[in-house]
């Protein structure tokens, strides 16, 4: 049965006539409801309809909605503060952490979120190279600033070849300039393009799995190959790992695939939802930020609610069953394309357990323009559209999924039924 959203549609109307779009972030607002609350791997609407989520916030919630352990952590923490003008000993324990976990990471700064990070990581690539262009995957989303948004999910895919574009309007002016966007899984473009502009390019910005567009992988010895060529051109290799940090595994996609990048952004799963991201690398990188220096700072940078939660979840992460979790998710990825073939769709998907993707369509895809030619997107959000009617909340674009570990094998079961009985409307609506 359908459910009712009336008091979430009614709610959306209000927000609208103060809120530009009905929310605060520019991919919240094709939403249809308004959550009152979470728990575990459950959300609620204000309608009180339950849902099984797997956007999980597009990907922070990795121990679930308000977990408890966290939140009591958190909870004790401010007690003491929130907000200072100072360093403190939580500050130095994330940090810490993030070094210990992290192969490539020696030094690590604070920040608010992935977007921030990218701009720092530019500028210290900027600085110790004297390049001035970066280079970015296409259909990557390395933050919101002028020059790396481009050519990032939504952007035409049968148009890049003109590129590279801007997700909106307002960028400052020649800004593309600054930037040169390629296809992922090509070496050939990258070495071509850093054998000719070498002095020019500062470094490559790179999602090493592509969280934003469907959860693409890397082909064998790709990631391999570009950080061989990044290192034999004297360009900074960065890897945007604010999805796939301490979500893939704990060491994030560098623990997965055994290849080291010179910087790393992290964000998201470090801290199941408070606002925290971090920027890490190498010593004789990092140690170019500071006063006269690279400028990197923040009011809310190293927050002691941030920090504390951040602390705790990483712990807890430290010690988690990474395996158990992708093979729940490797067991719903494989039973939706089942269910997908069984009533003569073809699908694939991609990624890991833990961040997976499903794609319509008959080969897997190896980078966004292939994605966007070779998916039947529109098939795709229309069966989106039933699950979510019928209790499945994920991305309806780029098809991406998020498991947490309050995940039940239940959970799993649940859905895969709804998504059976959510193609079978659409198939029936279809021979209407």
């Amino acid at each position: 049965m359908t459910k009712s959203i009336q008091k979430s549609t009614s709610f959306l109307e209000q927000i609208s006539k103060i809120v530009p779009g009905g929310a605060s972030s520019n991919v919240r607002t094709r939403n249809s409801i308004a959550v009152s609350h979470g728990k575990g791997a459950e959300l609620f609407d204000l309608d009180g309809n339950r849902y099984i989520d797997y956007m999980l916030g597009l990907g922070p919630v990795i121990l679930g909605h308000g977990n408890d352990t966290v939140n009591q952590f958190v909870s004790q923490s401010i007690k003491k503060g929130t907000s200072f003008a100072f360093t403190t000993e939580s500050e130095y324990r994330v940090c810490k952490k993030i070094v210990e976990i992290s192969p490539s990471v020696e030094m690590v700064r604070l920040c608010n979120s992935g977007s921030e990070a990218a701009i720092t990581a530019f500028r210290i690539a900027r600085t110790f190279t004297g390049g001035s262009i970066a280079i970015k995957i296409q259909g990557d989303y390395n933050g919101n600033f002028d020059i790396l948004a481009h050519d990032v999910p939504g952007v035409d895919g049968d148009n890049l070849d003109n590129g590279p574009f801007p997700i909106g309007t307002g960028f400052y002016k020649d800004v593309e300039k600054s930037i040169i966007t390629i296809p992922f899984n090509d070496i050939e473009i990258l070495e071509k393009i850093l054998s000719t502009k070498q002095s020019e390019i500062a470094a490559v910005f790179m999602e090493p799995i592509l969280g934003n567009v469907a959860a693409i992988m890397p082909n064998t010895d790709y990631l391999a190959s570009v950080r061989e060529l990044c290192t034999h051109y004297g360009v900074i290799l960065v890897f945007d790992e604010v999805k796939t940090g301490f979500r893939v595994s704990l060491q994030g996609a560098q623990g997965l695939f055994g290849i080291n990048s010179d910087l790393t952004m992290y964000g998201k799963a470090m801290a199941n939802g408070f606002p925290i991201a971090a920027i890490g690398g190498k010593k004789e990188l990092m140690e170019l930020v500071g006063p006269d220096k690279v400028f990197h700072c923040g009011t809310y940078y190293g927050n002691l609610v941030s920090t504390s939660a951040a602390e705790v979840v990483l712990s807890i992460l430290s010690q988690a069953d990474y395996s158990s979790l992708s093979k729940k998710g490797e067991r719903l990825a494989q039973g939706i394309c089942d269910i997908l073939r069984q009533f003569g769709i073809p699908s694939q998907w991609n990624g890991v357990g833990t961040m997976f993707g499903i794609t319509i369509g008959e080969s897997k895809p190896i980078d966004y323009k292939t994605w966007w030619k070779r998916t039947d997107r529109e098939l795709w959000i229309s069966i989106s559209e039933i699950m979510r009617n019928l209790g499945i909340l994920s991305d309806d674009f780029v098809g991406v999924f998020f498991l947490s570990f309050d995940h039940t094998e239940e959970h799993i079961d649940q859905t895969l039924n709804i998504c059976e009985k959510a193609i079978s409307i659409y198939k029936k609506n279809m021979c209407r």
